[in-house]
């Protein structure tokens, strides 16, 4: 199981609670020093100097995407909204920037081979989905290691929030909200000091999802179990 929020809701699993252990998803570092500066360079060129508010992930209902663009409407002009990823409502999410007249404040990437470099050339990272179908967000993980601070939704029995930490490594906001949604952006975005602090303990955070920490976790598991017998 990969959270403990995921555990206590899972109706499957009320009965067993006690046979099962928390597995969190890992990330391989190797994986994520690869870069993409082709993107990069060319979304600089398109946004300028303002500041990067990143989401990534497939273009589907549970992932809110359109209540992070409605949340530029309280944003400040040097604030852009980048989302990666292709699927289902691509066209539709198009057409809402540009019905809102977003079309210098939303980009809408697509889909990208890598995604590090974006990552890295963020400010910082939110993940406002809408539906526990959102079980972990494994590119929180991601953007923890670029020591980016985080803004996710609270979802009742989401991982989100057991990678995103509130007011550790960033926010925790209500769901389909888009005015919390740019509270919390403009808070992080424009208090050097809170930005700083959510950055390194973001840094900090990673190290629980490193690869070799979970799989020491699983090693111990089976020693535990193995001796038990």
């Amino acid at each position: 199981m990969g959270s403990p929020q995921y555990l206590e809701t899972s109706k499957q699993l009320k009965n067993f609670k006690e046979k099962v252990a928390i597995i969190p998803s890992a990330l391989k570092l190797d994986r994520l020093k690869a870069s993409n500066e082709k993107v990069t360079n060319s979304l600089k060129a398109k946004i300028g100097n303002k500041k990067i508010v990143l989401s990534i992930g497939r273009l589907i209902y549970y992932k809110g995407f359109e209540y992070l663009i409605k949340a530029v409407k309280y944003m400040k002009d040097d604030v852009a909204i980048v989302i990666v990823g292709g699927g289902p409502l691509y066209e539709k999410l198009k057409d809402m920037v540009k019905t809102l007249n977003f079309e210098n404040k939303v980009y809408l990437l697509g889909r990208v081979d890598n995604i590090n470099s974006v990552i890295k050339d963020s400010d910082l990272f939110c993940l406002p989905s809408v539906e526990r179908a959102e079980a972990f967000g494994l590119v929180l993980v991601e953007a923890l290691y670029f020591g980016k601070p985080l803004i996710t939704t609270n979802i009742e029995g989401s991982g989100m929030n057991y990678v995103n930490q509130d007011e550790v490594t960033g926010f925790v906001v209500p769901p389909k909200n888009p005015k919390a949604l740019a509270d919390a952006i403009n808070k992080i975005l424009y208090d050097n000091n809170l930005y700083e602090r959510f950055s390194k303990n973001a840094l900090e955070r990673f190290k629980e999802f490193d690869i070799s920490s979970i799989g020491d976790k699983i090693i111990k598991i089976y020693e535990e179990e193995i001796n038990n017998r």
